[in-house]
């Protein structure tokens, strides 16, 4: 069996993140000896990155690592490392208005609240997504949010990029709100996506060749609001898990979601609003693990945060740790 050679600024970032349960860290390397004067120092590169790390040379050669539990990086079409950037910019896309500035997913977000308000592309997998009964709403930008007013009775339906994925909020003004949400998630016709209900009540979305989920719905959420400052709602305490949940079935054209939250929690008057309900699409998991498909010798690795092992209805997984 081959062996890989690993980098010590990768192992520095594969410990820091195992480490870290958020935020990020940084170290500082003694300068190079004499011998390598500034300049001429074998490490004198440009900036060095990993999914996890970026290390910088000083002007007194000296190195700056620093890392986060959050991915910071991505590999570009030729294998490149890029800073992630999860602004959202004007979309330069016909039926859309935004999109995240750089990764290696892209959202796209129409200017109103109508069907398909959402795309996801994912490996080049584009997915749809669209919330039933939704009213089209314009949306309201500032940064990595973006935010649908109203779309239905007191209700705001919002989103945030982040450097894994698409937190997903709906916030609920008072008790007499919805308590059944149902999205549909379309898919394209020729790709045979399956979908898997992971141990911590996650939904894992697969596709034939490649190695690991396409992308991840996390376990819902639900919090009520300790603090609200004009548009920041500060979450406060979280109930037991029971009080939501999701369930997500085949249509013929992709996938329903149904996300629930209990009647009796949501207007036990002791609640405080607004309530914040939060099913969040994860694209890039964050710990350090690989995927790859034993019976497709052209099928690339994948990071994920399930480790799979064994066969499925397409293939045969097999997993590696870093």
């Amino acid at each position: 069996m081959a062996r890989t050679a690993i980098r010590p600024a990768r192992i520095l970032s594969v410990l820091t993140g195992m480490a870290l349960a958020a935020g990020v860290a940084s170290a500082v390397a003694a300068p190079p000896p004499a011998a390598h004067a500034a300049g001429s120092h074998p490490l004198a590169t440009p900036d060095q990155r990993t999914r996890h790390s970026v290390t910088h040379r000083n002007a007194n050669g000296s190195f700056t690592t620093t890392v986060s539990a959050e991915p910071m990086n991505y590999r570009d079409g030729k294998g490149n490392w890029q800073p992630i950037d999860s602004r959202l910019v004007p979309a330069q896309r016909t039926g859309y208005a935004y999109r995240n500035a750089a990764n290696d997913f892209t959202a796209l977000f129409k200017a109103a609240s109508d069907a398909g308000y959402l795309r996801v592309e994912v490996a080049g997998v584009p997915l749809d997504l669209s919330l039933a009964g939704a009213a089209a709403r314009t949306a309201r930008v500032s940064g990595t949010q973006v935010s649908y007013p109203s779309v239905m009775d007191g209700v705001d339906l919002r989103y945030v990029m982040a450097a894994g994925g698409v937190k997903e909020t709906l916030v609920l003004a008072d008790a007499n709100a919805p308590t059944h949400y149902q999205f549909l998630l379309t898919a394209p016709q020729h790709r045979a996506l399956s979908v898997k209900r992971l141990s911590n009540g996650a939904w894992a979305f697969m596709a034939p060749g490649h190695a690991g989920p396409l992308f991840e719905l996390a376990p819902p959420q639900v919090d009520e609001a300790a603090r609200v400052t004009g548009n920041q709602i500060q979450a406060g305490g979280r109930p037991a898990k029971d009080v939501v949940g999701l369930a997500v079935a085949r249509t013929d054209h992709g996938f329903r979601l149904d996300l629930t939250i209990d009647p009796a929690w949501l207007q036990a008057p002791q609640r405080r609003f607004p309530v914040l309900l939060d099913p969040t699409i994860e694209v890039q998991p964050s710990l350090q693990t690989g995927l790859f498909v034993a019976d497709c010798a052209t099928c690339t690795n994948n990071q994920s945060s399930v480790l799979w092992v064994g066969t499925d209805t397409y293939d045969v997984w097999r997993a590696t740790v870093q």
